[in-house]
């Protein structure tokens, strides 16, 4: 399926074109024509369903090359933009991983570790919640395991606010240090 997102009904978000022919395509490519050359605009596309796109610089050449791939099941598209949907990709199981492991927690643990993450000491902990300090520990010890991380601040930081994961970039930074 071939969509122009420059005369789309949804012409002021390529994605969100993308999006719409995706879900009526039923499984058949989607390729999307008219992008700028926009790594980001392209990278939403994909993210969105497009098995391939066309810029507005590119020629009708070009754009039958894009739609013998996308018909192989290939996607055709310069490096840089294949090295920043590798970047999103590594980014991604990232996020996924810590996601993961945050699951593998209590509900007790989550809400020590919530407790933490508030800057709260051990003793501080103990006392709110009427258990002894070296409990606490116990705890604090499982946790740190349990995440793979060095210290009580990088498990907290996996929490991010409120509760939830961090930005990918605090993520990222807190697993590979």
């Amino acid at each position: 399926m071939l969509i122009d997102v420059t005369t789309s009904s949804d012409a002021g978000d390529p994605a969100q074109s993308v999006t719409s022919a995706y879900r009526a395509a039923g499984g058949r490519p989607v390729i999307a024509l008219g992008l700028v050359e926009s790594d980001d605009e392209v990278l939403s596309c994909v993210e969105a369903g497009a098995a391939a796109f066309v810029t507005k610089n590119d020629s009708i050449d070009d754009l039958l090359q894009v739609i013998a791939a996308a018909g192989r099941g290939e996607l055709l598209c310069p490096p840089r933009v294949a090295r920043r949907m590798q970047e999103r990709l590594a980014l991604l199981a990232v996020r996924q991983g810590r996601s993961t492991d945050l699951d593998k927690l209590s509900g007790r643990e989550h809400h020590i570790l919530g407790l933490v993450r508030q800057r709260m000491s051990n003793k501080q902990i103990a006392r709110a919640l009427g258990l002894e300090v070296s409990t606490i520990k116990d705890h604090m010890h499982n946790i740190i395991v349990k995440l793979c991380v060095k210290n009580r601040n990088e498990a907290a930081a996996m929490l991010g606010g409120n509760g939830r994961m961090p930005d990918l970039v605090r993520a990222s930074s807190a697993h590979s240090h």
